[in-house]
C-alpha cells in the first residue's frame, strides 16, 4: 500500500486476503474456522446483499442487530465496506456470560 493512501480496515482485510489466503483469519474452536480468503469471500457477499436485497448504498446509514457471535465479523465488515455509518447492537447470544 502507498504510503499516501489512505489505510481502511476494508483495504487491510483485501492485503491480508491476497498476501496470506490459506492462513486463518477467524477462529472459534470446534465451531467455526476461516481463512482470509474466505473472511474476503464471505464480506464481499454480504456486502452485495446489503445492495441488492436492502438497496444500501456507500454513505447510507446502517443498524445491525445480532447476536454476540463471531457472525458479525463479516457483517460488520461488509456494512464498512459499503462505506456505511453503521450502529451495531450487539444482543446477548445466550451462550456463557456474553453480552
Amino acid at each position: 500500500m502507498a504510503a499516501t493512501e489512505a489505510t481502511t480496515l476494508t483495504a487491510l482485510l483485501k492485503e491480508a486476503a491476497a498476501a496470506f489466503p490459506a492462513r486463518r483469519a477467524v477462529s472459534v474452536p470446534g465451531r467455526l474456522e476461516l481463512t482470509h480468503a474466505a473472511l474476503d469471500a464471505l464480506v464481499d457477499a454480504a456486502a452485495a446483499r446489503l445492495a441488492a436485497d436492502a438497496g444500501v448504498l456507500p454513505g447510507h446509514g446502517v443498524a445491525l442487530a445480532f447476536p454476540n457471535t463471531v457472525e458479525v465479523v463479516p457483517l460488520l465488515s461488509s456494512s464498512i465496506d459499503r462505506s456505511c455509518s453503521c450502529a451495531a447492537q450487539p444482543q446477548s447470544s445466550g451462550r456463557g456470560s456474553g453480552t
